[in-house]
């Protein structure tokens, strides 16, 4: 355990974006992105579209964006942006 009272598998999400999005979130983002809409990112991840409303919520609010294009167009960019890193 570390000062911070964080896990390991937590530090590491956190290491992987600047926002700290849990490996949860990150699915849901990708998932809305690629579907375009709540319903189809439930139907790729077999939940409830209700439960994909909460968490991209939560990531917005953990992103501080002013409404949900800025929040998507600053999620979609620093994924692409790190995507280029890797590749």
């Amino acid at each position: 355990m570390n000062p911070w009272g964080l896990t390991e598998a937590q530090i590491k999400v956190m290491g992987m974006n600047p926002w700290g999005l849990t490996e949860a979130q990150i699915k849901v983002m990708d998932a809305f992105i690629e579907a375009g809409c709540a319903k189809g990112a439930a139907r790729l991840l077999n939940c409830s579209i209700k439960n994909i409303e909460h968490r991209i919520s939560t990531c917005r609010q953990k992103m501080k964006a002013t409404n949900r294009l800025h929040f998507f167009i600053q999620w979609d960019r620093w994924k692409r942006q790190n995507d280029k890193g890797t590749a």
